[in-house]
């Protein structure tokens, strides 16, 4: 119980210097964030170099293969979608998957064929894109999978900044952010997440 009282102290001491508000001074001096930006930006900074290949591709065969999901597949994919912070459509994931199989099948079957002059290798590239068309089409889902691990192993951690930040000020948005600027990712991506949803107004509040 030392130990954290202790810690809770010394984040109250550095909560007190960042809204630089003195004992008695009102929270409203405290300044705003635009946090619509800052998800963004934080977004691009932290997504893998081969995450935003991948977005590319989901939406260049988005626009090749206008494909129209089921309803209870394009929910399936939305959420995924939504989990990883991926930049990409439900049907941009799911077109990605088709067009790699069919240029699988046709060019590196023909390529085959024109060089070895058997269909042993052209039956070979018609099976392998056959096949990669199931894994290819849970890339979403995998990656949503990594994201809920990671994040859930930051979920005590993230607690503590939040009931410390709300010790000292009583407002749920602020603790959001405290919390944010001092987790890791991928937690502190869905933080950000969360504030830029209140912005944008796909949320009413925070709660």
């Amino acid at each position: 119980m030392a130990d954290v009282d202790t810690l809770i102290a010394k984040y109250q001491g550095k909560i007190k210097h960042q809204l630089g508000q003195a004992a008695g001074q009102p929270e409203a001096e405290a300044a705003k964030v635009t946090y619509s930006r800052e998800y963004q930006a934080f977004r691009k900074q932290f997504m893998p170099a081969n995450l935003n290949i991948y977005e590319q591709l989901c939406q260049i065969s988005g626009q090749i293969l206008k494909l129209k999901l089921k309803p209870e597949k394009e929910k399936e994919y939305q959420e995924a979608v939504s989990i990883a912070h991926l930049n990409i459509t439900p049907a941009g994931a799911y077109s990605f998957a088709i067009l790699t199989s069919i240029l699988t099948i046709f060019l590196l079957g023909s390529l085959a064929f024109f060089i070895t002059g058997g269909l042993f290798f052209t039956f070979f590239f018609f099976l392998c894109g056959v096949i990669i068309i199931a894994p290819l089409q849970r890339i979403p889902m995998f990656i949503a999978s990594q994201f809920r691990m990671r994040a859930s192993n930051q979920m005590v951690q993230c607690i503590f900044y939040v009931v410390t930040y709300m010790r000292h000020t009583s407002n749920l948005e602020l603790a959001v952010d405290f919390a944010s600027e001092r987790l890791m990712p991928p937690l502190s991506l869905d933080l950000k997440k969360v504030l830029w949803n209140v912005e944008t107004g796909e949320f009413d509040t925070v709660k």
